[in-house]
């Protein structure tokens, strides 16, 4: 009776060690199906093929909203004086936004905050069609520093992801709120003049003082020369119609500078006259290898403090810091052969 009793007991125990064992699998595979369902693309294949998106418009928790489109083989920014966007900055925020891959964190709409979203510092990004209409939303969260991604929502379906793309390094958001998001922040956007940046001549006319001529020669040296460190070119200075010996060290810095000089802010390029740029203030024409040349108009000084610069070749006006505005028009004795330092070299290293 007693072994009897022993053995049902036995049997008992190793029934429930199975039906346990079957529950946990189940229960596992449950959890490997959820797993499976939570990771994916956040734009699935099927929706980005065929997808056209005509604008972005950038939208800040707290803000005005900015839309981006492509205009003459650039992005503008009408809703902000026209200014030019970064080409770079919207291939890689459409890019980072197309391909990104993660996991459904949560599909508590209530734990929004918790990840950065509907609060100040998220962004929201459309992608809109050609008729204006949004094609896909998608919110922007917290940044994941060691993984190189944020936080994410599509407006359009619940869930918050963790994605592995980050589209706040696109974004650039300018911290005084001066700049919109993706705009280039330079006075010549380095879309221009294409491919080529190389700039063959620059003419310098500063009010009540002498034009000013570089122009670029061309050098044939050996491979043997090259590796000794001798440049491949020559930059020639006329003053006032005059040749004289140039700095090819400062010319070079110079034109590089002018291809970088930053701005302060965008201003309407319709209040050009009112702001006091004027048809005699000072200018800059860059003529490039290829492509139409660039002229620079340098005004007075804002009440700001800072200076008017104009790209007319752009339509584009901004405010710029003086001592920039300084070193678009300089002294000719910093372009001459003479010359001991370099005023724009400090500024390239910030580059």
């Amino acid at each position: 009776m007693a072994r009897d009793l022993l053995l049902w007991v036995l049997l008992a125990a190793a029934l429930a060690a199975l039906v346990a064992y079957e529950r946990a699998l189940s229960r596992g595979e449950s959890d490997a199906r959820e797993t499976h369902d939570r990771i994916g693309r956040l734009i699935p294949a099927e929706e980005r093929e065929g997808l056209k998106v005509a604008a972005i418009r950038v939208t800040p928790f707290r803000g005005s909203a900015q839309t981006y489109v492509p205009a003459g083989g650039l992005w503008r920014c009408p809703s902000h004086f026209n200014a030019v966007a970064g080409e770079e900055a919207v291939n890689a925020l459409l890019k980072s936004l197309l391909d990104a891959e993660g996991v459904v964190q949560s599909k508590d709409s209530g734990r929004a905050r918790d990840y950065g979203l509907d609060r100040e510092g998220s962004h929201s990004v459309g992608l809109l069609g050609v008729g204006g209409e949004v094609l896909i939303q998608i919110d922007l969260g917290s940044r994941l520093e060691d993984l190189g991604g944020c936080y994410a929502r599509r407006a359009d379906r619940p869930g918050i992801w963790s994605i592995d793309t980050d589209p706040w390094q696109a974004l650039a958001v300018d911290p005084d709120g001066l700049r919109p998001p993706l705009l280039d922040p330079h006075v010549i956007p380095r879309a221009w003049p294409g491919k080529s940046r190389r700039i063959d001549r620059v003419v310098i006319e500063a009010a009540g003082g002498p034009r000013l001529e570089l122009t670029l020669e061309e050098l044939r040296i050996s491979e043997e020369e090259l590796r000794s460190g001798k440049l491949p070119y020559l930059w020639h200075l006329t003053v006032g119609g005059e040749p004289q010996d140039a700095s090819t060290q400062n010319a070079m810095q110079y034109t590089s500078f002018l291809l970088r000089t930053p701005f302060v802010r965008a201003l309407d390029p319709r209040r050009a006259e009112e702001l006091g740029l004027t048809e005699s203030a000072s200018r800059v024409v860059l003529f490039p290898a290829e492509g139409e040349p660039a002229e620079l108009r340098v005004g007075g000084a804002l009440p700001s403090g800072g200076v008017l610069l104009a790209n007319l070749q752009m339509d584009t006006l901004f405010e710029v810091a003086p001592e920039v505005a300084g070193l678009v028009i300089p002294d000719p004795g910093l372009l001459g052969a003479a010359a001991t330092s370099s005023p724009w070299e400090v500024w390239l290293r910030r580059e």
